[in-house]
């Protein structure tokens, strides 16, 4: 296997004054987090919110925590990573208003925000009102979690199990399937319902010479996308499945 371009940044073409909405499901927050430490290290203020609700991260991952719901409007005056939002909770967090947001993606350099949510679950289906995306967003990634194919369709992989089932075909208690993958992507009510902006593709956990080969697979079918795949935990990323 040939060496991944470490540059998560680079390999999406993101970059300065982007705002990039993350949506799907098996690796959201660990891409979220993983662009915000890239993009300090290259000198970006990063702005990092949500426009639903998520936890509220480890203090020592971020340089600044804003939990007001007013942000950092004229405050991101170095480069590091910036959380804003409005505490829920001892550990919860909502986003700003999207007035107060676009206030704060003006202060930045680079703007992450986690724009779906699937209650820590590999796989979702999506409500009408899913996934809140702003009308500014100028990348929209969707996460597909391969490790999924070949387990069972059932609720402890699958949030909202019955709107899964109607956008890609799949019956509760088969197994998930590379197509029922390729139709959460291109469902008008899938993966990109409401996306703006540059849409990308994530595959997630691409860790064995099976996840590969299911990986390779749902990119083959995806020809229309711009795809990309790695795993998360090895903090790769590959452009082409040629290279992996």
């Amino acid at each position: 296997m040939l060496a991944a371009n470490a540059s998560f940044i680079e390999t999406f073409g993101l970059g300065m004054g982007g705002v990039v909405c993350i949506v799907g499901a098996g690796g959201k927050t660990s891409l979220l987090m993983h662009l915000a430490g890239e993009g300090r290290s290259l000198g970006y203020r990063t702005l990092v919110s949500t426009t639903t609700k998520i936890m509220i991260p480890d203090r020592v991952q971020v340089d600044a925590l804003d939990l007001s719901g007013h942000g950092f409007v004229g405050a991101q005056k170095q480069a590091g990573i910036y959380v804003a939002g409005k505490q829920l909770s001892s550990n919860k967090m909502m986003g700003l208003a999207e007035d107060i947001l676009w206030q704060n993606t003006r202060g930045g350099d680079l703007t992450l925000l986690e724009a779906d949510g699937a209650a820590t679950k590999s796989l979702k289906g999506w409500l009408q009102s899913e996934p809140v995306i702003p009308h500014f967003t100028t990348h929209t990634i969707g996460v597909i979690d391969i490790q999924a194919v070949g387990q069972k369709v059932a609720d402890d992989l699958v949030h909202r199990l019955d709107c899964f089932c109607r956008i890609t075909g799949a019956q509760e208690g088969e197994s998930v399937t590379v197509e029922h993958l390729q139709n959460m992507v291109t469902h008008d009510q899938g993966l990109f319902f409401h996306g703006t902006g540059k849409l990308l593709v994530y595959i997630n956990k691409v860790e064995s010479t099976e996840d590969k080969y299911y990986a390779k697979e749902l990119q083959a079918s995806l020809p229309e996308y711009s795809v990309f795949m790695g795993s998360l935990k090895m903090q790769v990323i590959f452009a082409n499945s040629e290279n992996m």
